[in-house]
């Protein structure tokens, strides 16, 4: 097995950002800022390359809890135990060019799960806005150098009426998603240790919601988020160059890399592209004129 190399911090930590402009995760000058709350309490977190090293630095009253699993969120959990990107020759390629990739572990389900819980059933481009906007409304100032927001927190979006949500774009269904996983926060950091079916006990979280947090949450390398509007294109086309493919088509050709097939599709989302587009991109529709 090869050994680890130094780890592409802004790359690895990209799965923690909610679009180009989340303000709760930042990337200034190669530095990734982040922001988020604790058992301890709310911090900010900044991951400076330096060398082969990372400089981590923390404020707020959560600062030492990150700094303690500061390795986790660097890929500190990200077995390769199992891992054979020899398999398939495009694996091969993908995984020597993007060597430095760590799949981040941050504990911080709830953080997780709200964001992508916004991304069902429309595109990343409406639900990005979506928590934008819930972020700077209902989030707070994180502590600090000022660089980031916090989330909202889980007693305020339990809360928090439905009338509330639908000027920010988001109509019942997802807000009584969010509202129900608020409510029982506690369980939901638990899937830590007891895995994705503690969330997909949830009503309205199915397995690729559930695929998106573990990902990022405990950095499980074989979930695949079954469901997505674009993976089973991408991975479709890069082993065999046809168009389109659902679920079983991609989940039968990632069945050789268990237990990486959520490594897979990662590396072949940044290295191989989507087929040639055949039709124009799905409007983006404004549910708070609704």
């Amino acid at each position: 097995m090869r050994p680890r190399l130094p780890i592409d911090v802004p790359r690895s930590l990209a799965a923690l950002k909610h679009g180009p402009r989340d303000p709760s995760v930042r990337v200034l000058n190669g530095i990734v800022w982040r922001a988020t709350r604790t058992p301890a309490g709310a911090a900010t977190v900044s991951y400076e390359p330096s060398g082969s090293s990372v400089l981590v630095r923390a404020w707020g009253p959560g600062a030492s809890w990150c700094i303690e699993r500061a390795p986790d969120v660097l890929g500190g959990r990200d077995s390769l135990d199992g891992w054979e990107p020899d398999r398939h020759p495009l694996i091969r390629q993908l995984d020597r060019r993007w060597s430095d990739l760590r799949m981040a572990s941050t504990g911080a389900v709830f953080e997780a799960i709200v964001p992508t819980v916004l991304e069902q059933k429309i595109t990343s481009e409406e639900a990005h806005e979506h928590w934008r906007r819930m972020v700077w409304k209902w989030g707070e100032p994180a502590p600090g150098p000022q660089v980031v927001r916090l989330p909202p927190s889980p007693g305020m979006l339990s809360a928090m009426p439905y009338y509330r949500f639908h000027p920010l774009g988001v109509e019942s269904k997802r807000a009584d998603i969010i509202k129900r996983l608020a409510s029982r926060v506690e369980r939901v950091e638990e899937a830590v240790t007891v895995g994705r079916s503690r969330l997909e006990a949830f009503p309205g979280v199915g397995e690729w919601t559930s695929a998106k947090v573990a990902q990022v949450a405990w950095a499980d390398a074989d979930a695949v988020a079954v469901g997505d509007y674009h993976l089973p294109a991408i991975v479709v086309y890069a082993f065999t160059g046809k168009r389109g493919g659902d679920d079983d088509a991609m989940l039968e050709l990632l069945e050789p890399f268990r237990p990486h097939r959520g490594r897979v599709a990662r590396l072949l989302k940044f290295g191989s592209g989507r087929p040639p587009r055949r039709a124009p991109r799905a409007p983006i529709r404004s549910y708070e004129t609704l």
